[in-house]
């Protein structure tokens, strides 16, 4: 759940990646062009991380603008920004946070990295497996995450607890830092975050979800 297919507006074709790690566009899509979004935290608040899922690769791009596939440790140029201006989160510009290169995929079979004018050909949009378009939009300005339905007790509130797109991290607002923290077991006691509260869980897709949130149960 919350996987995708990366198409290029313009060029109609797919992001790929290769068992090697080599990125490539084709023209069409199956279960090996699914993606889903990390979200960033810390820091990184409102960044994302493209992973892609039959590979565990994550998309990249260094400062000078190459851009590829890297499975291991995290950098920086692992980090991407959702540029939707025109705020429908139907089709939106990649953005590196390393330089600020944008992703492009011309349908002249042209794929990479450009900085400077913008051009149609940097326009994406999310595709679900049945060829649906799926609207990507921010919860507290960060992408990637969806709701798990409970709360998180705070010094006399409670923060809404978010999940991602594979239900592994569990993530709340930080309030006075304005920064998405991540949810780690803790056996001392409790953080800044303070103690776990159960909340109502009204949001009705927890059920749905493949994996329910068994840390809380």
């Amino acid at each position: 759940r919350g996987s995708f297919h990366l198409r290029g507006d313009q060029s109609r074709k797919y992001l790929h990646v290769t068992q090697g790690g080599d990125l490539f566009h084709v023209d069409v899509a199956g279960q090996e062009e699914l993606f889903a979004l990390v979200p960033g935290t810390g820091i990184g608040t409102g960044l994302v991380r493209l992973l892609h899922l039959a590979t565990d690769t994550s998309l990249f791009s260094t400062a000078e603008g190459l851009v590829g596939t890297f499975v291991g440790d995290i950098w920086p140029e692992h980090y991407w920004r959702i540029v939707d201006k025109e705020g429908t989160g139907e089709r939106f510009q990649l953005e590196s946070h390393a330089g600020g290169w944008r992703l492009f995929s011309n349908s002249d079979g042209r794929l990479g990295c450009f900085i400077g004018e913008e051009y149609e050909d940097q326009y994406f949009v999310c595709e679900g497996r049945a060829g649906d378009v799926k609207r990507l939009l921010p919860s507290r300005g960060c992408y990637g995450l969806q709701q798990t339905g409970f709360r998180w007790a705070t010094a006399g509130a409670q923060a809404e607890v978010y999940t991602d797109a594979l239900n592994v991290g569990h993530y709340v607002i930080d309030e006075d830092l304005q920064e998405l923290a991540e949810l780690r077991e803790q056996r001392t006691l409790p953080g800044r975050l303070g103690w776990p509260c159960w909340g109502a869980a009204q949001d009705v897709r927890l059920a749905d979800m493949d994996l329910p949130h068994l840390w809380a149960i």
